[in-house]
């Protein structure tokens, strides 16, 4: 029996805060498996277009605009993919880039370098953040994993990225330093 009322309330919230980590949890598995599942609509893919939606969505958050984004796009061959599952990946290697900066250097930057080429794309996302030990680069595309004991991620988000990569016949390599 909870007799004081902060008692009640800090409960209530704790409720809150883990039904909203559920949410996330099971919006990312929907995610998974929708991607998983659906069918690669090959359709030209404007990659400057794609990359603005996806920082637009970021202006309103904490700190964004102490990044530096440095955007190169060498589209010398039309690229030819999914834009659902292609828009995913970015966002979510965007995010992460963005989450987890450390934000008390100076000069903090996030670099997007992509080049299509006769063959496919290759794109490089480069920043100077938080970084993972080098021992754990390969496990951050499992599923539930989480490299940083301190996030609220549900440690999908990169395995999400895995999974889309595959869909398209790609590779994805991760490296820290």
């Amino acid at each position: 029996k909870l007799e004081k009322g902060n008692d009640l309330s800090n409960l209530i919230k704790l409720m809150d805060v883990s039904a909203e980590k559920l949410d996330k949890i099971l919006i990312d598995l929907i995610e998974t498996v929708g991607v998983r599942d659906q069918s690669v609509e090959g359709k030209e893919i404007d990659f400057q277009n794609l990359i603005d939606d996806i920082l637009l969505e970021y202006l309103d958050f904490p700190k964004f605009d102490a990044l530096r984004f440095s955007i190169e796009i060498d589209n010398k061959f039309p690229f030819y993919s999914d834009k659902t599952i292609l828009s995913m990946l970015l966002k979510r290697i965007v995010d992460n880039a963005i989450k987890f900066h450390n934000y008390s250097i100076a000069g903090a930057f996030v670099n997007i370098r992509i080049a299509a080429n006769e063959s496919g794309v290759n794109i490089f996302v480069t920043d100077n953040g938080n970084g993972i030990k080098e021992e754990l680069t390969e496990r951050v595309f499992e599923m539930f994993y989480r490299a940083n004991s301190e996030s609220d991620g549900s440690g999908l988000g990169l395995y999400l990225v895995k999974i889309g990569v595959e869909k398209l016949r790609g590779t994805i390599s991760l490296k820290s330093s």
